[in-house]
């Protein structure tokens, strides 16, 4: 069957109904001072719940809204809130605030084809926001019986003293009666920060649904509206209408997004993917999923993902979506569909670690995930040994990302329904806290094979402590489900611009086996000082330089010894390297004013270029004539000859045609041909064809 350019879907009929007005919301409290205080935070939770949530009436409505209370609150003076029964708003001051929630449901009374689906929002003084939103789901069978939303965004207050609100409502109309759904105890919160307003600062939206379907090719996500246009500095670049941002700055940016979906109502399952991208290619550790069952009107979704990207100058960063190859394709939601970053200062101190071993997610109660790669330069403020764990060696308010992403196979297809929940653990024992938590519906049919979540929390840590992430499975797991897991720390004092000497770029280049004067530039290597100009900002080596020679004007550099960031910014420090390859060489160090310091690794790969050899026909030929083969490489091998094998098929016979099985791509040159000399015999034969593939590409540069 052919599928339609486009789809007619139903919006909502109750989208944007407000139970109520918060605008006169009495509080007991007023923030304090007039427009908070930078690095103010709120940690606020709900240990008790067990509200019900009931359905909509209407297809394509909205269920009543249970606007979220809270139990337990520590607030600084920019925010207010007084914990117990009636706790629903929160006081805020004006200026730029960080949002981050969770808040997870149960069904474990329904029938075993219960359906229900959930969409949770803020609400900024009674109006819902765009930003910040998601979904969750719940299929009544196999035990899995829970769902999770985890919500992040980054939004502008107006004035002290507005209201905000988290509430959830149900989108499905699943009439079963036996029991309703109820929010689960220890798993509600809201987390605020308050942020420095001058910080560069993006926020966009759709007002309206964008044209065209999201299909099994990644749509980006275009946006109508921005909604900070006083408010970009220097830091980005963006045209309504478009899904570009351009990250005019190098360094880290604060990222939140939630894609809204929704497709027509059909019982057919369909899983759709966030993901975030630079230049094209996706961010790891971005990867989301809402699932969109169909049935009793589930028929809406919500991507949303919370992360810390490093960027370089003018790469450009779009939200993608796409669905998994079988289900229904879907339109993007306007209203419901934001973007909102940050360009975090200079000074920022992160880390970032990822697993590659595909651990399996079979997890019965909380288990901590391992992380096998450090994927952030190294710094003084975090440190992580290869396993679960990482310290924090400053006494300090840390903000902590995680996400995970699993993906199931045809064992036991069908049969498993699944919830892996993440969630945070603070030195080594008592299991998950009471916040911060994330999880995505894993369907594990041919339909949705894939989950992807995300979670946030703020921790207030003592130098030595560690943060490990947690996972654990709802639901049948019968087989293992290998993931992907990312996790980011990020010192909230470190955002503090003060005159110590922060290192602001730490890149690793790339240099070719035994090349010389290789200059490591600033675009490699930089540190900011607030008041200490790059003459007195001096780099001591800390470790002996390995993978090749440290040159400081000609001269080698050693263990002890020294160059400014002066030296750096007038390209005098290069590096010859060695003749081993692949190899990840540098060294370590520390960069000091004269009183403060900082420290870091510095990391120089030495690699042979990945060369990708093509081949091409030159034209059809006339039995008895000559034709060539074409072999291109992209990249000119270096210091021998690229050697590329073929092997011959297509309608001629061996005896009508005769070709090299091998040729050379020289040393230094790009292309090469093969001579086909074609035989007459005197026969007629009709149009033949010969058909080279390229079996093997060999040669000292070949690394792939």
């Amino acid at each position: 069957m052919k599928k339609s350019n486009s789809i007619s879907v139903s919006p909502k009929t109750s989208r944007f109904i407000g139970l109520f007005s918060l605008l006169g919301a009495p509080l007991i409290a007023q923030v304090s001072p007039a427009g908070g205080t930078f690095a103010d935070k709120a940690i606020i939770t709900e240990d008790t719940a067990g509200e019900s949530i009931t359905r909509s009436t209407t297809v394509g409505g909205l269920g009543p809204a249970l606007i979220h209370n809270f139990d337990a609150a520590t607030v600084d003076p920019s925010y207010t809130i007084t914990p117990g029964a009636g706790a629903t708003p929160i006081g805020l001051s004006s200026g730029r605030h960080l949002v981050l929630y969770s808040t997870g449901f149960s069904d474990l009374v329904g029938g075993s084809n219960d359906r229900s689906e959930y969409q949770t929002n803020l609400t900024l003084n009674g109006v819902p926001l765009a930003a910040g939103r998601s979904q969750g789901f719940i299929r009544q069978t196999a035990l899995a019986d829970e769902c999770v939303m985890s919500g992040g965004a980054i939004i502008t207050v107006a004035a002290d003293d507005h209201v905000l609100t988290l509430e959830t409502r149900r989108s499905d109309n699943d009439t079963d009666t036996t029991g309703l759904p109820t929010r689960v105890a220890g798993q509600s919160s809201i987390q605020l920060l308050k942020l420095d307003d001058s910080w560069d600062y993006l926020s966009v939206s759709r007002a309206a649904n964008q044209a065209g379907d999201v299909g099994t090719s990644a749509v980006d996500v275009t946006y109508d509206t921005n909604d900070s246009p006083g408010t970009m500095g220097t830091a980005f670049g963006f045209t309504a209408n478009s899904g570009d941002v351009t990250l005019n700055e190098s360094g880290l940016y604060l990222v939140f997004a939630n894609t809204s979906i929704q497709k027509t109502t059909n019982a057919t399952r369909t899983n759709f993917e966030q993901s975030l991208t630079l230049d094209g290619s996706v961010i790891s550790g971005s990867r989301t999923t809402t699932y969109v069952r169909g049935n009793e009107d589930t028929n809406e979704g919500v991507t949303a993902v919370g992360r810390i990207i490093s960027a370089t100058a003018g790469q450009v960063l779009n939200v993608q979506v796409l669905r998994e190859p079988t289900g229904t394709a879907a339109i993007i939601q306007g209203n419901e569909t934001a973007l909102s970053i940050i360009k975090l200062p200079l000074t920022a101190k992160y880390i970032e670690v990822t697993d590659t071993t595909d651990q399996d997610v079979v997890n019965p109660t909380a288990t901590v995930v391992g992380f096998n790669t450090l994927v952030s330069p190294s710094n003084a403020t975090f440190t992580h040994g290869g396993g679960s764990t990482v310290t924090v060696n400053t006494t300090d308010d840390y903000l902590f990302l995680g996400s995970l992403f699993t993906q199931s196979d045809a064992t036991n297809d069908n049969h498993d329904r699944v919830t892996p929940i993440h969630g945070w653990q603070i030195d080594g024992s008592g299991g998950p806290i009471n916040r911060g938590i994330g999880a995505a519906y894993q369907r594990d049919n041919g339909n949705a094979r894939l989950s992807g979540s995300w979670n946030a929390t703020l921790l207030e840590l003592t130098a030595g402590q560690t943060v490990e992430m947690t996972s654990q499975n709802v639901g049948t797991a019968s087989v293992g489900f290998p993931n992907t897991p990312n996790m980011q720390g990020l010192s909230i004092s470190s955002l503090i611009v003060s005159n110590d000497p922060a290192i602001s770029v730490n890149l690793p280049p790339t240099v070719l086996p035994s090349s010389t004067g290789n200059v490591i530039t600033n675009a490699f290597l930089d540190t900011f000082d607030n008041d200490t100009p790059a003459t007195n900002l001096t780099y001591s080596i800390t470790t002996a330089p390995t993978g090749g020679t440290l040159l400081l004007s000609g001269g080698a550099l050693g263990l002890g010894g020294t160059f400014t960031q002066e030296d750096i910014d007038n390209n005098l420090l290069t590096f010859d390297a060695g003749a081993v390859a692949p190899f990840a060489g540098g060294f370590d160090f520390t960069v000091s004013d004269g009183g403060a310091s900082d420290s870091s690794s510095f990391v120089i790969n030495v690699e042979w270029p990945v060369t990708t050899v093509t081949v091409q026909d030159d034209g059809d030929v006339t039995e008895g004539g000559v034709s060539d083969f074409i072999f291109t490489a992209d990249v000119a091998p270096v210091g021998a000859d690229l050697t590329v094998t073929v092997a011959y098929s297509g309608s001629a016979s061996g005896t009508d045609f005769t070709g090299a099985t091998t040729v050379d791509i020289p040393d230094g040159a790009t292309t090469a041909a093969i001579n086909i000399t074609t035989l007459s015999d005197g026969l007629f034969e009709g149009a033949e064809s010969v058909v080279a593939t390229i079996t093997d590409v060999s040669g000292a540069t070949i690394t792939g």
